[in-house]
């Protein structure tokens, strides 16, 4: 009797042991495969462990957030890439450049988020992460201070209110960069009250108008904004 308890708890421990492999050899494929078609070397050294948690913080805007594609392992693009989301890599505090396959999709959809040659022609102009060039110029909004956190970032403008609640950044901007030269950026809180404005550069070579820190008054109440 005892051999046969003692076989079968044998048995037992090889079946578990059986199902334990077959769950990690199944970690998440979606976020392991996206981590790995991804050329960015940083992403290339994420762990299938830190690209499930990356994956996770992706699946979870989506959700939030409808009508957005995610184009690597960090990003996401609403409106054919004319408005992007960019999330830092586990152990990273800022989110990093826009990623090449963010740049060829979006270029298919006649946006460059890079600009397009020299840093002016090519795009690989860049103020906090947040992109320009000669054609393309953007807004972009930090979820934390000193330009850290996800970064929201925007190339069109709007003359109407536009709700920050549509991509879940409602009461998270602490910080900001407009790279435009045409674009005035206007931030309000709760009942549309004015907490700060981006003026848009004097000229092409002076340096992005920003703040590192919109100040404690202002921080974390951002609900909407216009870009005239």
């Amino acid at each position: 009797m005892r051999k046969f308890y003692a076989a079968a708890f044998v048995a037992l421990l090889i079946s578990g042991a059986g199902i334990q492999g077959a769950q990690a050899a199944t970690v998440t494929p979606k976020a392991y495969s996206m981590a790995q078609s991804d050329p960015r070397s940083d992403v290339a050294r994420l762990t299938a462990t830190q690209a499930k948690t990356l994956q996770a913080q992706i699946d979870s805007q989506l959700k939030k957030t409808p009508g957005g594609t995610q184009v690597s392992a960090n990003e996401i693009s609403w409106q054919n890439g004319n408005i992007i989301m960019s999330f830092p890599l586990p152990s990273q505090r800022t989110a990093p450049e826009t990623s090449p396959k963010l740049v060829s999709t979006a270029k298919g959809n006649g946006v460059s988020p890079r600009g397009t040659g020299t840093c002016y022609d090519s795009g690989t102009c860049q103020y906090q992460k947040c992109p320009y060039g000669f054609h393309d110029q953007w807004y972009c909004l930090y979820q934390d201070g000193d330009y850290g956190g996800r970064r929201l970032q925007w190339k069109d403008h709007y003359s109407y209110l536009k709700q920050l609640s549509e991509w879940d950044f409602d009461y998270k901007a602490s910080g900001w960069v407009n790279t435009s030269m045409s674009t005035t950026v206007e931030v309000f809180g709760p009942g549309d009250e004015r907490l700060w404005v981006e003026p848009s550069r004097d000229n092409f070579f002076s340096d992005p108008t920003h703040s590192a820190y919109v100040g404690d008054y202002a921080n974390d109440k951002a609900t909407s904004f216009e870009a005239n």
